[in-house]
């Protein structure tokens, strides 16, 4: 083991410290992004208010090609699943915004501040210790010294082996002693490192978990996509030649003639509920192929 002198008792919490200070610097910015995050809370409420009022619009329109004559109405069917499949996203957008809020702001809220006691109390308790191992050093250290001191001057002086014999044992006592306290200094030290290292680490884990939450509703956004695809791809299919009469438009012009006076709606297919517009699809025989 190295001996006392070769110890910097100086740098003995400076560790520490550095750790400590990268902490406690870094809280302005977890306040910041939970300040942030209040902000980006706030704008999806208002974007899912928007979206709301939009599909509320887009539904309107979409009955009325559900109402229309011939197969414009298997247009109107697709709108209605892409009006379907918006108000998903509009439930899934509200519940990303109070996720948000209440699995991650609202906790870091309060951690904050516990977070900002937490550090202030391992920093009082970490300078009271070192402060209290290192003087104990020193003092030991001093009279280690000190015999030493005089066990060379008796050597020089006095030639009795007896008081050299006591001196010298006392001084290895005295080193063994210095020895010991240096390396119990250094054990506690490492368990101060070790618990603010694993107190910086809990924040982050936190963190972690609570953004976990969050993310799982993001993803589950990701895997309707192939939903909306299968939409468009429909809407894509039965809106390619919009200036043509599709087969079924045509049969119906065909088949259209002046009502008798006992009947005045022959000939005229029954309109759709425009709140049953989920039910279309099932009331409407398949839509024809594309030519």
């Amino acid at each position: 083991m190295a001996e006392v002198h070769e110890k910097d008792l100086s740098a003995v919490g400076d560790t520490f410290k550095q750790i400590l200070s990268h902490m406690k610097n870094g809280l302005p910015n977890w306040e910041e992004f939970m300040n942030r995050g209040c902000r980006l809370q706030k704008q999806l409420e208002n974007t899912n208010l928007a979206l709301n009022s939009f599909v509320e619009g887009f539904t309107k329109v979409a009955d009325l090609a559900v109402h229309a004559k011939g197969d414009t109405q298997y247009l109107g069917i697709s709108l209605t699943n892409l009006v379907m499949w918006h108000r998903g996203q509009e439930t899934k957008l509200r519940t990303i915004s109070q996720t948000l809020g209440n699995k991650l702001l609202a906790p870091l809220q309060s951690k904050l501040e516990e977070w900002k006691k937490v550090t202030t109390q391992m920093d009082k308790e970490h300078q009271r210790e070192v402060h209290r191992s290192v003087s104990e050093i020193k003092e030991t250290a001093k009279s280690t010294l000190r015999v030493s001191k005089t066990l060379d001057h008796k050597m020089k002086k006095d030639k009795s082996s007896e008081k050299r014999n006591a001196l010298q044992h006392q001084l290895e006592h005295l080193q063994n002693e210095t020895n010991r306290k240096v390396k119990e200094t250094e054990e506690r030290e490492r368990a101060h490192l070790s618990r603010i290292l694993l107190e910086e680490r809990k924040w982050f884990c936190g963190l972690v978990k609570a953004l976990t939450m969050v993310l799982d509703v993001e993803v589950s956004r990701i895997a309707d996509i192939e939903r909306l695809q299968s939409i468009l791809k429909d809407l894509a299919l039965l809106s390619t030649q919009p200036s043509e009469l599709p087969d079924g438009s045509r049969e119906f012009v065909e088949s259209w003639s002046i009502p008798s006076s006992s009947s005045s709606s022959l000939h005229h297919r029954p309109l759709q509920d425009s709140r049953d517009s989920l039910t279309s699809q099932s009331s409407l025989p398949p839509p024809p192929p594309p030519a």
